[in-house]
């Protein structure tokens, strides 16, 4: 598997967000729903996520409300990912 950079988060691409874990940064692929894989943040895009972060950029700062306790994400690379 080999990653090159790409411009906007999407289905096969790896996006590295800060602000999911305070003080962390944290690395979530998109893959279609039969690869999916909460626990190895292996996400389809239609997860509260992708549906958030799908069509970011890098620098670009979104905002996502997973249950009622809104955060603040941003884009700091998009790799996609060739399997």
């Amino acid at each position: 598997m080999s990653a090159t950079a790409t411009n906007t988060v999407q289905l096969g691409t790896s996006v590295k967000v800060r602000g999911l874990i305070p003080g962390e940064e944290t690395t979530i692929r998109f893959v279609p729903e039969s690869e999916a894989n909460y626990f190895d943040h292996k996400l389809p895009p239609d997860s509260i996520l992708g549906e958030a972060l799908v069509g970011a950029e890098v620098g670009d700062k979104v905002a996502v409300d997973p249950f009622g306790d809104q955060m603040e994400l941003e884009v700091l690379e998009v790799e996609l990912v060739e399997q």
